[in-house]
């Protein structure tokens, strides 16, 4: 389940710059997002993140932080993936404005193991460029991202170590973490994916469901010049 794109809903509408002198250095704001590697929407709103993270024009203006949003538990049977003709020359023209390359997926792995190992590669500081293979892997391939042996040959190419990761999987050693971010967004109540929230505490908004590359970039570059709060 996701949202129709270019929804989107706020919280609450001031933030407090907290000035203070014209040198004054701003913090990077911490986004937390909440995304499935099978949702188009996700992969493509990732994709823009990572410019205010890690990209030439804009480098470290926002702390990411990413929670696992399952689109299709364990309990569930996934569903074929269907678009209508419109629907994915939407989802397309999205990508390309992103900077990334989709191809039409003929179906839809479960993706617990992926956010698994997603968080395996948060805690050796690889999360980004870990995250950015598996959607490549899901969204250009049609691979199977649930299967333990593709997400440890992920990990060799992105600088983790393979089997140091093989053996987290199959002791399942990050699933109770994985979990706790499902409750949380249960708890939250995020109706589907992507939901991201730039900023914390009372001025948080909360950005739901697919948009335009240069949609989400405004929202984006209007959350950091407001000093959305950091608590």
């Amino acid at each position: 389940m996701k949202p129709s794109p270019h929804s989107a809903r706020s919280r609450s509408a001031d933030g407090d710059e907290n000035a203070q002198g014209e040198e004054s250095i701003r913090p990077p704001l911490r986004v937390t997002v909440f995304s499935d590697f099978i949702c188009s929407w996700s992969y493509l709103a990732e994709a823009v993140l990572r410019e205010f993270s890690l990209g030439e024009s804009a480098p470290g203006q926002i702390d990411l932080h990413f929670r696992a949003r399952e689109l299709y538990p364990a309990s569930t049977q996934p569903s074929r993936p269907v678009w209508s003709d419109a629907e994915w020359g939407l989802i397309s023209r999205f990508a390309a404005e992103a900077g990334v390359g989709i191809r039409k997926p003929g179906w839809r792995p479960f993706t617990r193991k992926a956010h698994e190992a997603a968080v395996f590669a948060r805690d050796h500081g690889l999360e980004l460029p870990f995250r950015q293979a598996v959607y490549a892997l899901y969204w250009m391939e049609d691979a199977d991202i649930g299967r333990i042996d593709l997400l440890v040959g992920v990990a060799g190419r992105t600088g983790l170590d393979p089997e140091k990761l093989r053996i987290a999987l199959d002791l399942d050693l990050y699933a109770e973490r994985v979990e706790a971010e499902g409750v949380l967004g249960d708890r939250l109540r995020i109706p589907g994916t992507p939901a991201i929230f730039p900023g914390t505490g009372a001025s948080a908004k909360i950005i739901l469901g697919g948009h335009p590359a240069v949609e989400l970039r405004r929202l984006i570059r209007d959350a950091i010049e407001h000093g959305m709060e950091n608590e």
